[in-house]
């Protein structure tokens, strides 16, 4: 070997071994892989709803209380429980429902939402109790306020299929906050 090539490669070898030593001193990240991803999640929905038989239509006021599980990152199977106030203050009605929700990220903090799934419907009046199941589904915005805090703002539709009023339907907008666990 010739003097310059010697040179060049003593200058590579401490050149290497610096950075090397000075990589070593950086803090290590631990992967979020490692952690154990937060799948369960609670939620409280409040909102306005549009209940409606055929000429018959009222606003008012409607809450749910939700649970899911988050099956991956952008898939959730959720339960809940909503009270979907009343119309002409005579008909109340209320939904145990079961859907599946689809998260479709726009950003890494922000997500469209839609969701499908199966309402057992309940209308009371004058005594009088029916319940039948019916499809439900909607669609909406999520925003991660915190990995364990989010909130939503949606569209959700119910078709209470034939109970005490044939073809009654109910269109509920709402703000739902949620948290993981």
């Amino acid at each position: 070997m010739d003097g310059a090539l010697k040179k060049f490669a003593v200058i590579t070898l401490l050149s290497l071994s610096i950075f090397q030593q000075a990589g070593a001193a950086e803090p290590i990240e631990v992967e979020p892989a490692i952690a154990t991803p937060k799948k369960y999640y609670l939620g409280a929905k409040t909102g306005i709803i549009k209940n409606s038989f055929h000429s018959l239509s009222g606003n008012s006021s409607a809450y749910s209380l939700i649970g899911g599980y988050l099956v991956g990152p952008d898939f959730a199977l959720e339960l809940g429980y909503s009270n979907l106030g009343a119309l002409e203050s005579v008909i109340e009605f209320a939904a145990l429902e079961f859907s599946a929700v689809a998260f479709f990220p726009i950003t890494a903090r922000f997500a469209l939402v839609g969701k499908m799934g199966i309402a057992k419907t309940t209308e009371s009046a004058f005594g009088e109790k029916l319940s039948r199941l019916g499809p439900t589904y909607g669609i909406g915005g999520k925003t991660d306020i915190t990995q364990s805090l989010s909130l939503r703002l949606g569209w959700d539709h119910y078709a209470y299929e034939g109970g005490l009023l044939y073809n009654t339907e109910g269109d509920l907008f709402s703000v739902v906050g949620t948290i993981k666990f």
